[in-house]
């Protein structure tokens, strides 16, 4: 299947940017509302100078809870929030400030196919919803391996994936064609999590797979999304 990489990259920089516009940080009955959870939780693990990389960060979903948790314990944390849109990265600056914890974001714009992370760096690596923005699955598993190699001795990896992606027009029930870079399904995405060269011999804290679907708005029509979530928490021996 020939994927159209600029078209999906433009749709997703497009959902974004409207999304953004549309609904602050924290705002109720949003996605911005809450951080991931099983991310926050590793935070309590994590002692001494913490680094930790946000991949995909948007406008600091989980990059300024983290902040705000780690300022509240009194532990000496840096937050590399790396973002491919623009727009994200000027809004986490602003969220940073506002809720007092830019002395803890280190906010970069870049796009995660080019982006160097550093080998055994990292206290904490996080890539929710990133992944399948890749170009490509030869990328995704490029990623996957830099991120294995970026984390410390001892340190953790939390990764979100949406996999086999269906959108249906609600009101006929016909497919609505829908762009995503590395269209995956949840078993190829477990067995590159448990490569040679990316998680194998790790400790898996979790693995699992869960259903999720929604109705949203998409140009002139309300459209049903169901995909299927690949959750994964490991700790690097």
């Amino acid at each position: 299947m020939s994927i159209d990489f600029e078209r999906a990259r433009q749709e997703t920089l497009q959902y974004h940017k409207a999304y953004y516009s549309r609904f602050k940080l924290f705002e109720k009955d949003s996605w911005l509302e809450n951080p991931d959870q099983p991310l926050m939780r590793l935070l309590d693990y994590l002692e001494g100078k913490i680094e930790i990389l946000d991949l995909g960060c948007g406008v600091g979903r989980n990059a300024i809870p983290m902040a705000q948790a780690l300022q509240k314990s009194n532990k000496t944390a840096t937050i590399t929030a790396v973002d491919v849109l623009a727009e994200s990265i000027d809004l986490l600056k602003e969220y940073a400030s506002t809720y007092k914890v830019k002395n803890i974001i280190e906010a970069v714009l870049a796009d995660n196919d080019v982006f160097m992370i550093e080998p055994n760096k990292y206290d904490l690596v996080a890539a929710i919803s990133t992944l399948e923005h890749c170009q490509g699955k030869n990328k995704v598993a490029k990623l996957m391996a830099a991120i294995a190699r970026g984390a410390k001795s001892g340190g953790f990896v939390r990764i979100e994936m949406t996999t086999n992606r269906r959108v249906t027009d609600t009101s006929t029930n016909e497919p609505v064609p829908t762009f995503v870079e590395t269209p995956l399904d949840g078993e190829e995405v477990q067995e590159m999590l448990q490569a040679k060269d990316t998680f194998a011999g790790w400790n898996i804290i979790s693995l699992t797979v869960d259903p999720y679907e929604e109705e949203l708005a998409k140009e002139d029509r309300t459209v049903h999304w169901c995909s299927t979530q690949i959750n994964f928490t490991a700790q690097k021996p």
